[in-house]
């Protein structure tokens, strides 16, 4: 594991001491404070040469025991903070090793989408695989979502949309309503509809028995590639010509505009615990809506891939980023706060601090004083 403090990339220890494997996964206890500049967050990162069996995060979900369980084109991966354990079709019933979603259920069960290899359950230790044989519409898994009835939704990539409550697999294609086979996002809202992102298609939910096409602006014929609910209950969609529209208020639809997503494809949104919102592009970076202003962490300031797979807010309020090719990251709060260049200084090299009688900090640089 690597960890990087400010923006000239300074390494420090990571020290665990004293901690539980599950205590280990964070240590900072609340929601990252959004006071902070996105690159004065710690940043820590774990590849291949700290255990990744690849490189590709491509889902991350934390399970009920504590566990951080994270997707791979490798393999499904558990860390409990400082070893990874691998499952994959050389040591498990896993029928594929490239993982494309995740999602436990309220049983504590975690279901796992292939590319390739279709649905498979991880419960009591082991896997057990529903394939296209067994009724699947396809075996190319894009998306999972759970709703408040305790149905599975899973999406493909090229099948349409399947629904497994009670034991029962129904499957849902373009004869049943589906705008389009290729799904590609799934959001469970809190109004009890699955929306539902896909190909050329807008986007569409369903009320428990059609499929509605969301009439948004902006929208209309679409990739929509990612949904968000936030905590105030309006949806955000996210497009693979990176837009960003957030709908459901009274004053009807809003662009969003972060920089350096245009054109760029949204693929993954969350909403952290303290309202801020974080965006995954592919070759845009990592970008933050907070405090009223956009801002992005890239390769050149510490992130290990501008191409973000997958985001996920532990319960102690860290962030873990997967990338495509970048391995795994995490942003916490610290117990310091990192001031560089990119937040203003001068130079990166400082050499004395003075405070004067007034309270100003006045600091020493190898580009002046500031």
């Amino acid at each position: 594991m690597r960890r990087y403090g400010y923006t000239s990339l300074a390494c420090a220890l990571l020290l665990l001491c004293g901690a539980t494997a599950r205590d280990s996964l964070s240590q900072s206890g609340i929601t990252l404070d959004t006071t902070k500049s996105i690159t004065q967050y710690p940043l820590d990162l774990w590849d291949s040469e700290d255990g990744l069996p690849q490189r590709s995060v491509t889902a991350i979900l934390q399970s009920k025991d504590g566990y951080l369980w994270l997707g791979t084109q490798e393999g499904l991966v558990r860390f409990d903070g400082l070893y990874f354990d691998v499952f994959d079709k050389s040591n498990s019933d896993l029928p594929r090793n490239n993982i494309t979603a995740l999602h436990e259920d309220e049983a504590g069960v975690i279901w796992i989408g292939t590319r390739g290899g279709g649905l498979s359950r991880f419960a009591h230790g082991e896997i057990t695989e529903l394939a296209q044989t067994e009724g699947l519409s396809s075996d190319n898994i894009s998306a999972i979502a759970g709703d408040a009835n305790g149905v599975l939704w899973v999406a493909s990539s090229d099948g349409g949309l399947n629904r497994i409550a009670g034991g029962q697999l129904s499957v849902y294609t373009i004869d049943d309503g589906l705008p389009a086979l290729r799904v590609y996002a799934l959001l469970s809202d809190s109004a009890g509809r699955l929306w539902i992102g896909g190909r050329d298609a807008g986007l569409t939910y369903f009320d428990g028995s059609e499929f509605i096409i969301e009439d948004v602006p902006g929208l209309e014929g679409a990739d929509v590639t990612a949904l968000l609910e936030t905590e105030s209950g309006e949806i955000i969609a996210g497009t693979s010509g990176g837009k960003l529209i957030r709908f459901g208020t009274d004053a009807g639809p809003t662009v969003l505009s972060p920089p350096g997503a245009t054109g760029r494809q949204i693929t993954t949104l969350l909403q952290d615990d303290g309202g801020a919102l974080w965006v995954g592009t592919v070759h845009g970076g990592l970008l933050r809506w907070a405090a009223g202003h956009w801002e992005s962490l890239r390769s050149e300031e510490g992130l290990s891939h501008n191409t973000v797979l997958a985001l996920f807010e532990d319960r102690e309020g860290s962030l873990w980023i997967g990338t495509d090719g970048g391995g795994l990251a995490r942003l916490s709060n610290g117990k310091f706060t990192s001031y560089s260049t990119t937040e203003g200084l001068s130079h990166e090299y400082t050499f004395g601090t003075f405070r004067d009688s007034r309270g100003n900090m006045w600091i020493g640089t190898d580009g002046g004083g500031d």
